[in-house]
């Protein structure tokens, strides 16, 4: 069966799944057929249809002389309709704006049915009456009509696949919610996982219903089809004066309810009717119970100390490490080779390595163990890997490691093991920090559902993530540095590249010491935006994560303004990605499991920013987003702040002066989305959350109903009971009034007492309840910071640590600091700081005292500036060389001027060739004085790049203390 022939299976059954006549199936394939002949070859990958390519299909179907035309025309817009829909295609604009008329159709249809949706609601409600008081066994007909106005409009076959599937409610927090399944063949997630589901909210009453049907006890239990589902409906609203009802008349009459009881947006109305527009997340996998190490998470692969491979030595490919892993597994005797170190020109090897360990540790997706010869298929891709390494500068660039993986993609051939077995390496790929903004997308077929990476973080999981950021002990700058990126990148629903591309002319405090920042996401040198075009973005934040941003604006207020808001002077941005967001996608994995990334910030923004325009249109936020446990969230949602997001939009009017439709345009416009549908498949997981915007979360429950959803005898007097527990007031009515009580409830509040009895499970990792925190206050993020800033007699004796209070402090104060404290940050190792083990520190004595002086006039050069220098008087020997290589294998960056001051009776010896063979490297200097008198010696002069002569005092100063103290204790201070 070819692909064509499987694509239109697919779309038919598309069609079928929403009750929607559609063309046949063999319309389909011919028209996918004729739509990839057009195409070609060079964008068979590409979901996109041009102008030019959409006017060759239509000259084509003209051409046909007969009724075949009429059939592919259909097949033709039916087809592109699933393409935009569940492929994500990009249709030209023609074709945009016709099934933009056909949603105005489908809603002017809505309204002309009115009057049959009044009539099977009254009708309904007076059976409702009837079967909350007369009971009776449970109804097919009444349990999908109470769903159906419940909880969702959803097609009838919809619900006769959930009322087959055995899984119970799940409790959510507050909410009760039910799951809807995707066609397999149609998943939004990837085939090794389960298939992609939509979750709802679920009333009270609608959980009564769903839990009665599933404990009814049928003969046999025979399945709900929809033949059957019909004609219940038939039966339980009969009239001889009409025809039966189809399916998707029947779903429309609800949606049309809706839209008189709710006054719902058709956009929203869509959402709730239709399960492919939303995908609900995987539950969050239990975070590691290991603590995390300040190496573990900040520190990238120590690529900077590994030297390069020698031109002459035997590539990496001809002996795989993972290849020697799987075979030592037919060994069991043998020890298993250890992991291999990075190699900065290739990362391949460990990457491979990691991943079959892996699978040798966990198994597959379907067994536990696999044997090696498993495992050699499932590397045989590596042949394609063998002439083109993976070096750190492709993978610290999104778009050269996207060239790359699509280039050694493209080299297997298609419908092949191989190719399968590379996709599922990528998949790998995207778990490991170093390589997680590859997408995936490019190697899925364009006819296929596009997959969706769903998982998103409410504001108090963000902020627990900055905190973890400020507690690690890692360098202040970049701690900073570190948490201004998640901050922007979550309140601005950024992008990497936008905030990695942000200048300091593209950020502004609106007001002195303000909460609130506009943003200016642009094409720079440095790259441009994803659709290439400029927005602005006007972000609000707590008080606690504004300090760190107008810090950091004070820091920089000198620097020019086209320099980058992150990073220090002339960082290149590879470095700042790898220093400053990929800590930050470790702390995600070990806080939410392996397939949390950086990108997710921007999901959870754009959940946030979606939220916060709902509380705009509603004029406050819905009760039920109010939770106790999370107090920043309910801070996000409140009038002020909400305002305050969206005043640069209303411009002093109020939201019911504007069009509201166009709230959904500026959502989109905000993150950078040309089409609202991307907004919601991509970012707006799940519709439970989105359910208290739109429906009643109270109502008014009559002693009846109250007994029904309890699951007591219509008649029986434990009503009492229950009013008294659940109602205080009730106990103070008189007996005439407590009969004509009718309490209000929210529906957290029947959720509470009523899950156990409705036989639901309180879903793991579903609420956030276990983020409360203390209270916090505006100040904690800037005292955690400051707190992990030493002074400089709190420097550790083996470790040099630049950065210290008095560093800081100057940043603020003297116009220039940020220059010099870049330069302090290049000459000290950038992030790897300055620290010798005792073995370094024998070797680096002989080297001797460290020592400070005024240079030369004659010696002026960019080198060294601001008049001082640092330099060692030591032998002329073997130990002097083993010191210097030593200090050369450092982080620390200099030049170095060796003189060699030699004794006129010894001119002689081979000193100064010594120098030239052993001492020097590339961009070192040396020369030679002869003196009368005194002992042959060298001057070795350090030309560091440091433009503050009190850092190089204090480095003198820690030299000394640990080379003339270096069997000092451990916790010994300057």
């Amino acid at each position: 069966m070819n692909r064509q022939s499987h694509t239109a299976k697919h779309i038919h059954h598309f069609y079928q799944q929403q009750s929607i006549a559609c063309a046949e199936v063999d319309a389909f394939e011919a028209f996918l057929t004729l739509l990839f002949q057009e195409r070609g070859q060079e964008s068979e990958h590409e979901r996109q249809l041009t102008e030019s390519q959409m006017a060759s299909i239509n000259r084509a179907i003209s051409g046909i002389p007969t009724g075949r035309q009429r059939a592919l025309k259909r097949a033709r817009d039916e087809t592109l309709y699933y393409l935009n829909q569940v492929c994500g295609w990009v249709l030209p604009p023609v074709k945009v704006q016709q099934f933009n008329d056909h949603e105005h159709l489908w809603l002017v249809s809505l309204y002309q049915q009115s009057a049959r949706a009044h009539a099977i609601s009254m009708h309904y409600q007076q059976e409702s009456q009837h079967r909350i008081k007369q009971r009776g066994a449970p109804n097919l007909a009444w349990t999908v009509l109470t769903l159906m106005r419940e909880v969702a409009p959803l097609p009838l076959n919809a619900w006769c696949e959930r009322l087959n599937d055995p899984t119970p409610l799940e409790r959510i927090g507050d909410q009760l919610t039910l799951t809807i399944t995707h066609p397999v063949n149609l998943s939004y997630f990837d085939d090794t996982e389960p298939v992609s589901f939509t979750r709802y909210a679920v009333s009270p009453l609608a959980a009564r219903a769903f839990y009665d049907w599933q404990c009814r006890q049928e003969p046999g239990n025979p399945r709900v089809t929809l033949n059957r589902l019909l004609n219940s409906l038939d039966d339980f609203y009969p009239s001889a004066q009409r025809k039966a009802l189809t399916p998707h008349q029947w779903q429309q009459s609800v949606q049309t309810l809706w839209l008189h009881r709710f006054a719902i947006p058709p956009e929203i109305l869509k959402d709730f009717s239709e399960p492919m527009r939303h995908v609900s997340a995987l539950p969050q996998e239990a975070a590691s119970s290991r603590v995390a190490t300040a190496q573990d998470i900040y520190q990238p692969p120590p690529f900077a100390k590994i030297p390069s491979r020698a031109p002459n030595q035997e590539t990496p490919f001809h002996r795989w490490p993972h290849a020697m892993l799987i075979k030592s597994l037919n060994t069991p005797h043998q020890a298993a080779p250890t992991q291999p170190e990075w190699q900065a020109d290739n990362l391949l090897p460990r990457l491979l390595f990691d991943y079959v360990q892996e699978l040798k540790q966990f198994g597959g997706v379907k067994k536990n163990t696999l044997s090696p010869a498993t495992l050699l298929r499932y590397t045989s891709f590596k042949n394609e890997l063998s002439t083109t390494p993976l070096p750190l500068s492709i993978a610290n660039d999104r778009e050269a490691l996207q060239q790359w993986a699509k280039d050694r993609y493209r080299l297997i051939q298609d419908e092949t093991m191989e190719k399968w077995t590379l996709y599922q390496f990528f998949r790998f790929l995207t778990q490991q920090s170093i390589t997680e903004h590859l997408d995936l997308s490019t190697f899925i077929k364009p006819t296929q559902s596009l997959k969706i990476d769903a998982l998103s973080l409410s504001a108090e999981e963000v902020h627990n993530l900055v905190t973890q950021l400020l507690t690690h002990s890692l360098s202040p700058m970049q701690a900073l540095f570190a948490s201004v990126s998640a901050l922007l990148s979550y309140y601005g629903a950024l992008r990497r590249g936008e905030l990695l591309r942000l200048r300091l002319q593209d950020i502004r405090c609106t007001h002195e010491k303000g909460q609130l920042f506009a943003i200016y996401i642009t094409n720079t040198e440095e790259g441009k935006t994803k659709s290439g075009d400029a927005r602005t973005v006007q972000v609000v934040m707590p008080e606690i994560g504004a300090k760190l941003i107008r810090l950091l604006l004070a820091f920089k207020a000198n620097r020019p303004p086209s320099e980058p808001f992150i990073g220090f002077e002339d960082e290149s941005i590879h470095l700042r990605a790898r220093h400053y967001l990929l800590p930050i996608t470790k702390v995600l994995k070990q806080l939410h499991g392996k397939k949390a990334r950086f990108h997710h910030l921007r999901h959870s923004g754009a959940k946030l920013l979606y939220q916060q325009a709902l509380c705009l249109a509603n004029g406050a936020a819905p009760k039920a987003w109010h939770k106790t446990h999370q107090p920043v969230t309910a801070s996000l949602f409140s009038t002020s702040v909400v305002e305050q997001r969206f005043q640069y939009w209303l411009q002093g009017r109020s939201f019911s002066e504007l069009n509201n439709m166009l709230l959904f345009d500026e959502i989109g416009r905000m993150l950078g989305h040309q089409h609202y549908a991307t907004t919601r498949l991509h970012y707006l997981h799940g519709m439970e959350w989105v359910a208290p915007a739109f429906l009643p979360q109270q109502r008014e429950y009559t002693h009846a109903e109250l007994r029904y959803l309890w699951g007591m005898k219509p008649g029986s007097n434990d009503i009492t009971r229950l009013l008294m527990r659940l109602s205080p007031q009730y106990a103070q009515l008189s007996s005439s009034e407590k009969q004509r009580h009718l309490p209000s409830f929210t529906h957290a509040q029947l959720t509470e007492a009523l899950s156990q009895r409705l036989g639901s499970k309180r879903k793991p990792n579903g609420d956030k309840e276990q983020l409360q925190e203390a209270e916090s206050n505006d100040n904690e993020w800037i005292g955690l910071w400051t707190k992990g800033v030493s002074s400089v007699t709190q420097t550790r004796p083996y470790r040099f640590q630049w950065e210290t209070r008095e560093q800081i402090k100057r940043l603020k104060e003297t116009p220039l600091a940020f220059h010099m404290v870049s330069d302090a940050w290049r000459a000290f190792g950038q992030y790897q700081g300055i620290e010798w083990n005792k073995a370094a520190r024998t070797a680096l004595r002989p080297l001797g005292e460290l020592h400070l002086e005024k240079k030369p006039p004659q010696s002026d050069d960019e080198g060294m500036i601001n008049g001082k220098q640092l330099y060692f008087l030591s032998p002329c020997n073997q130990k002097v060389e083993k010191a210097l290589h030593t200090l050369k294998q450092s982080p620390l960056k200099y030049h170095c001027h060796i003189t060699l001051h030699q004794n006129r009776k010894r001119l002689d010896s081979k000193k100064w060739d010594f120098i030239q063979a052993a001492l020097l490297t590339a961009k070192d200097t040396a020369n030679k004085i002869i003196i009368p008198t005194g002992r042959t010696q060298l001057k070795i002069v350090l030309e560091l790049e440091v433009t503050d002569p009190l850092l190089l005092e204090q480095f003198q100063t820690w030299w000394n203390t640990m080379i003339l103290n270096a069997s000092q204790p451990k916790g010994h201070t300057l």
